[in-house]
């Protein structure tokens, strides 16, 4: 599974490939991740939200239409295979069969419109509708094939649709909860909502029925907020914490040392990186300009050792 993070510490805990793959008993079924963040989550609605530190959360409660491998090149999730036109205005996604969202609502073409039609719709208060803003109509051809016919050609649609604008939620449990779907939220991922605590924990537990064959190892994940930088670090090395985000820059060299002198109960793991940054001015004569940043892929990460 392709999990992203922003820089990690990694304690006591087997990686391999992301979080879905960590066992804390090397690789063998079953365990806790403890995972500490550097913020509480604004939000557990991918079409809502504005914040980097939310799609820690979301990668492993929501497949996405599409992924990125670590060459950037698009390969398949939700939708096995996908065509465009010559014309480059109509994209045309196979979609997986037999994937079920977390309370037994199918995933289908039917499915698929309905997340765009949420994105697009002007009375709902989405965040994505600019990144999908060139999707004239989405036609469900039949239940596992979806055409997404644009207003003119866009090439980023694909790499747009591996972040949160392709984040399938279960159109039932959004219909039925309306703007209050962050508080239990519903998608296909490896596992699916079980509780929180704002500014205290997010639970996820094991999806039995996901799609992917013997995965998630894990039987949950346990998100805990930790917004000072020494606590977080403190927290991995005591091992309260099995994986931590954002390790702090200024020490990642003595960390290195630390990790490399043999007797550290942790490791850091180093990768290579890119983000984004953006300023989002307010055009609607209110005085506000708004600052944001996001991480696509891991850079530094940091393990206990057993």
């Amino acid at each position: 599974m392709r999990r992203r993070w922003g820089a990690l510490l990694v304690a006591g805990v087997l990686m391999a490939g992301g979080l879905v793959q960590v066992s804390a008993q090397g690789g063998r079924p079953g365990g806790t991740l403890r995972a500490g963040l550097d913020a509480d989550p604004p939000t557990l609605d991918p079409h809502r939200s504005g914040s980097a530190v939310d799609r820690q959360v979301f990668q492993n409660l929501f497949d996405k239409l599409v992924d990125m491998d670590d060459s950037l090149a698009i390969v398949p999730m939700l939708a096995t295979s996908w065509a465009i036109s010559a014309d480059g205005r109509t994209v045309t996604l196979r979609l997986r069969q037999g994937v079920t969202f977390h309370d037994g609502t199918p995933f289908n073409a039917e499915a698929v419109k309905a997340n765009f039609d949420r994105m697009q719709d002007p009375h709902f208060p989405s965040a994505r509708r600019s990144e999908i803003r060139p999707v004239e109509n989405v036609v469900a051809a039949d239940p596992s094939t979806v055409q997404l016919v644009l207003e003119r050609p866009y090439s980023p649609l694909l790499y747009v649709l591996t972040d949160r604008a392709g984040m399938m939620v279960s159109p039932a449990a959004a219909q039925k909860a309306g703007l209050d779907f962050a508080l239990h939220p519903v998608g296909t991922g490896p596992f699916a909502f079980a509780a929180r605590v704002p500014q205290d924990h997010i639970t996820l537990e094991r999806n039995p029925q996901y799609w992917r064959k013997g995965e998630p190892l894990l039987d949950r994940i346990v998100y805990r907020p930790m917004t000072d930088d020494n606590a977080r670090v403190a927290n991995v090395k005591s091992g309260d914490v099995d994986i931590i985000n954002l390790v702090p820059l200024p020490q990642v060299k003595a960390l290195a040392r630390e990790a490399a002198s043999g007797g550290a109960r942790f490791r850091l793991l180093e990768h290579g990186a890119f983000a984004w940054t953006g300023i989002a001015l307010n055009v609607t004569g209110l005085r506000s300009i708004t600052s944001c940043s996001g991480r696509r892929s891991a850079r530094r990460w940091i393990r206990r050792s057993l």
